[in-house]
């Protein structure tokens, strides 16, 4: 006699989340946990699910993601589930909600062209609130946060820029620590952004030093990803020797046109940590394109003071026509994106302007021919008239070194997804980035294979941050089940129509049962 259980997946293959090789087995799902996974179980489910050329494994974790409000907000995290996401992790980059101290605004300003809109009420007072919050939110699937360096610096000095006092600098890593106890489950650096740009590295130590001290990551993304890639590795290492935190490299990329084919030597790099006992990590999204706010094109004395401030002085001839020189040389220490993509090969997204809704998924160089001005000026024009608030789409890196970087076996996968309002054109990776590597880089190109594939978007990434119970199969872990059609599966969002949902996804189930958003096309 068969015993009766919620749900069993019946007759497909199942790849675990370990990285082993895929076995043919049923999965037995029973109060909201995995019962058994084996062959012929002695199990009648309420929901029998037949499996027969599907591939069943656990769910997907977002091992880089900007779902901070979207979390909260309805049908925010519909295009993480319609992918097989059942986990995302929030504050990476140095962005976020929490804390604020008494530069809401500032905030607001800094977080909400990445994080998008977001209920009355943020930034929350303390990162203990916003987790309370979003418990009580209940999410449709697992949220797991970060402290973002960039806020909790804000949260004590604004947009200073200068290193913080010893003053500063104790309350800045205690609100990075009141996170940590709340449950944070590490610290992101977000160090290409205006204020934490120009954080001293005795500040950066501090607040690793304190990650470390409670068995957390610290998520970087570094200083530069193109022509000073190395000076900006360099300063991490000497920060993780000094503190011994684990890391892990956001978006693992060699970025402008100048830096292709330097992926390997950066492989390299980070392998030498590894042989010194550094606990060394990333992810990859895979496209060659990324995306990040318009003011991250700018200088970065151009950010002193925060967005508002900005706005002021764009408004003088002096100032204005400082940043435009400047946008047409190479900087000390940063990238200068401008130059290393070109503005031909920088899309903007997110415009609000009546006046430039037509350049929606337009170039930089587009804007600057149709007004007939300079593309440094079109950037100073747009980032005045959108007040800050736009975003863009930068093609800046080549196949090979993404390729490259897949495939150190250290990276996970992470979709970089900035939440989007309706009618804009984000980055495509917010709707394809978990279809698109099982479809091209596991089906099409074989340059991953699917327990490979699957491990970097599950287990691997579970072992990486301690999501306990997570990222396996495993009986009594949690049920976050995703079937899909290995021969179907494919990212269907483009650059052109980035809203669309993937393919060949279907079932996505959080704690044992199915959960809304996949749609097939």
């Amino acid at each position: 006699m068969s015993t009766r259980v919620d749900a069993v997946f019946r007759g497909g293959t199942v790849v675990d989340g370990s990285g082993d090789k895929p076995f043919e087995a049923d999965v037995v799902v029973d109060q909201g946990r995995i019962l058994d996974v084996g062959d012929s179980v002695p199990y009648r489910g309420t929901e029998d699910i037949d499996c027969e050329g599907r591939i069943v494994c656990p769910g997907f974790i977002d091992v880089h993601a900007h779902d901070d409000l979207a979390a909260v907000m309805p049908g925010g995290l519909a295009p993480k589930i319609a992918q097989g996401v059942t986990s995302t992790i929030v504050g990476n980059c140095g962005h976020g909600v929490a804390p604020s101290g008494s530069y809401g605004g500032e905030i607001r300003s800094y977080s909400s062209p990445v994080l998008g809109a977001g209920p009355d009420g943020w930034p929350w007072p303390d990162f203990g609130t916003y987790l309370k919050m979003l418990r009580s939110a209940r999410p449709p699937i697992r949220v797991h946060a970060l402290v973002p360096h960039g806020v909790a610096r804000m949260s004590v000095m604004g947009f200073a820029a200068r290193a913080a006092t010893p003053t500063e600098e104790r309350a800045i890593v205690e609100a990075v620590r009141e996170g940590l106890d709340a449950g944070a489950v590490g610290v992101s650096f977000g160090l290409m952004y205006a204020p934490a740009c120009f954080a001293a590295t005795a500040e950066l130590v501090a607040v690793a030093r304190v990650a470390a001290s409670r068995g957390g990551v610290l998520s970087v993304h570094l200083r530069a990803e193109g022509e000073h890639i190395f000076e900006a590795l360099a300063e991490i290492h000497q920060i993780v020797v000094e503190t011994g935190v684990a890391v892990h490299i956001s978006h693992l990329k060699c970025t402008g046109l100048r830096s292709h084919g330097w992926m390997g030597d950066v492989i390299r790099e980070l392998d030498g940590w590894r042989t010194q006992g550094i606990a060394v990590t990333g992810d990859v999204y895979p496209y060659t394109a990324g995306s990040t706010t318009i003011c991250a094109l700018l200088p970065e004395f151009a950010l002193e003071g925060g967005v508002a401030h900005l706005l002021h002085r764009l408004g003088s001839d002096v100032f204005r026509r400082e940043v435009e020189v400047a946008l047409t040389r190479p900087w000390p220490r940063a990238e200068n994106h401008l130059l290393a993509c070109g503005p031909d090969k920088i899309v903007l997204t997110g415009l609000r302007h009546p006046s430039n809704r037509d350049f929606e998924g337009r170039t930089i160089q587009d804007v600057a021919q149709l007004r007939a001005v300079s593309p440094q000026a079109a950037l100073l024009d747009l980032v005045m008239q959108e007040e800050g608030r736009a975003g863009v789409i930068q093609h800046q890196g080549s196949e090979d070194d993404l390729m490259t970087a897949l495939s150190w076996p250290h990276t996970m996968v992470g979709s970089d997804g900035l939440p989007a309002a309706p009618g804009s054109k984000p980055h495509p990776r917010l709707f394809g980035t978990f279809p698109r590597v099982l479809g091209h880089y596991v089906r099409g190109t074989q340059h991953l294979t699917l327990e490979d594939a699957v491990s970097r978007m599950t287990g691997q990434t579970a072992e990486t941050f301690h999501l306990s119970g997570q990222g396996t199969l495993d009986p009594g872990t949690p049920a976050d089940v995703v079937v899909f059609d290995p021969a179907a599966v494919t990212d269907r969002a483009t650059y052109s129509d980035p809203m669309r949902a993937p393919a060949g996804m279907d079932h996505v189930w959080v704690d044992g049962r199915p959960v809304a958003g996949v749609h097939q096309p």
